[in-house]
């Protein structure tokens, strides 16, 4: 099976794994289960899609120069 980081923890609301499994071909409309029981937990696409919504926004402020 494949693996492939997003950035977030993702928890089994049956089992309480960690980790998703995801068949080696892959893509966004492939099923990820859950590693330790095996349940279809959501296309692979939609992982990826709330993963970008939680990642924090950058919000650093633009370089202005040094004062003396």
């Amino acid at each position: 099976m494949a693996q492939e980081l997003v950035g977030f923890q993702f928890t089994c609301p049956l089992c309480g794994g960690h980790s998703l499994e995801l068949p080696e071909d892959y893509n966004d409309n492939s099923m990820a289960r859950c590693s330790d029981c095996g349940t279809d937990m959501g296309r692979w696409g939609d992982f990826k899609a709330a993963a970008e919504k939680l990642k924090p926004q950058a919000t650093s402020t633009p370089f202005k120069g040094f004062t003396r």
